[in-house]
């Protein structure tokens, strides 16, 4: 089934609509729930302090699609 946002088999993924997604997948984000998941695998808890949407949005600026 597909979902709003989801591409179409054949489409081409545009850095217009990664951004987009992304962007859609961080509003949506439960920060301090993917906080709780990730904190059994991570030696240093307190750096997850810093985890935010807007920290992920920053991140994802880095991303160079080639």
């Amino acid at each position: 089934m597909r979902q709003s946002g989801d591409l179409e088999k054949g489409e081409t993924l545009t850095e217009d609509r990664f951004h987009k997604l992304v962007d859609k997948a961080i509003a949506g984000l439960d920060v301090a729930q993917a906080r709780r998941e990730v904190e059994p695998f991570v030696k240093n808890v307190e750096s997850l302090s810093v985890w935010s949407r807007e920290f992920f949005r920053d991140t994802v600026k880095r991303i160079e699609l080639v």
